[in-house]
């Protein structure tokens, strides 16, 4: 870490760096931990999107994917979130930044400290560079260069957002898929809960796909002594079958909008595929029970 002065940044690209700084501290008035945000600017016109969805990492990628597919018409950009950098053995709270000119191959990847002065937000200390990653707006963002963006430890994931994921249609599908197939078998329920729940484990452990893992990892953080309250408040089954159908829509949504890349939906229905089989199974140790036709149907509709 170092301070700005070590990279070249353009004075036109510092004016927007501040920009975004701006907007940032006021948003925090509204919203602790600051929601990911993406500045786009295109000849004189400049648009703020804002993205939440999943782990708080999922939100800064969605931002940083919205950016990787802007045409040519864009000239800059700046991607926005708070997390924490540490210097001289302390730990500051920060906004962290990523900011890019079309013209520039790389792209600065820069923390603001702050501090809360009663009901303001204000800069703290100088603006530091943490590094350079390849420019979002001239260079493909694929799961083998993310990494390089994701800014580690510079985001912390919260239990805000852990209860967000939750409340995805989306992510409720593991549950949803779970308490579908354990209550097609009769008298053993509790067991094929538990077998759910170790397969939940199991994918959350596995290398897969970031998006399965993420979304697996939040979910069975949230499981307790097979409780799936806190993420399903479903309880019928035609509620619960909606859940899956709709999360299927949002995942096709995403895709198509670029959100989320099509290998890692596609790996996402795989893994809910493979969960159902075992719970349906129980991994394995006994047969099919009856009626697991329409519920397998029913996924393959919402990955299709």
């Amino acid at each position: 870490m170092s301070e700005t002065t070590d990279f070249h940044i353009t004075n036109t690209l510092l004016d927007k760096i501040d920009y975004a700084l701006n907007y940032a501290l006021n948003a925090l008035l509204a919203a602790d931990p600051l929601v990911p945000f993406a500045v786009n600017w295109k000849g004189d016109t400049t648009t703020i999107e804002r993205f939440m969805q999943g782990a708080y990492d999922d939100s800064i990628e969605l931002a940083m994917r919205n950016i990787n597919d802007a045409d040519e018409t864009f000239s800059a950009y700046c991607v926005v979130w708070t997390g924490y950098v540490e210097a001289d053995g302390n730990k500051y709270d920060a906004i962290i930044l990523e900011a890019g000119e079309r013209e520039s191959a790389t792209a600065v990847q820069l923390a603001q400290p702050y501090i809360q002065q009663g009901d303001d937000f204000k800069k703290e200390g100088d603006l530091l560079a943490l590094g350079e990653t390849p420019n979002l707006l001239n260079s493909k963002l694929n799961a083998f260069t993310l990494s390089s963006h994701l800014i580690k430890p510079a985001y912390v994931s919260t239990e805000g957002f852990k209860m967000d994921v939750a409340s995805q249609p989306y992510a409720k599908m593991p549950a949803a898929v779970i308490c579908m197939a354990a209550n097609l078998c009769d008298g053993e329920e509790a067991g094929r809960i538990t077998a759910g729940i170790r397969k939940l484990q199991e994918l959350e452990s596995k290398d897969a796909a970031a998006l399965s893992h993420r979304v697996f990892s939040v979910i069975t953080s949230m499981v307790a002594d097979g409780d799936f309250k806190h993420v399903l408040r479903e309880e019928s089954i035609g509620d619960m079958a909606k859940v899956i159908v709709e999360g299927g829509a949002q995942l096709r949504l995403a895709v198509a909008k670029g959100l989320v890349g099509r290998d890692h939906a596609q790996a996402y229905f795989r893994d809910l595929s493979d969960l159902l089989q075992a719970v349906l199974t129980d991994n394995g140790k006994a047969a099919l029970p009856g009626g697991s036709e329409k519920l397998n149907d029913l996924l393959e509709t919402a990955a299709a």
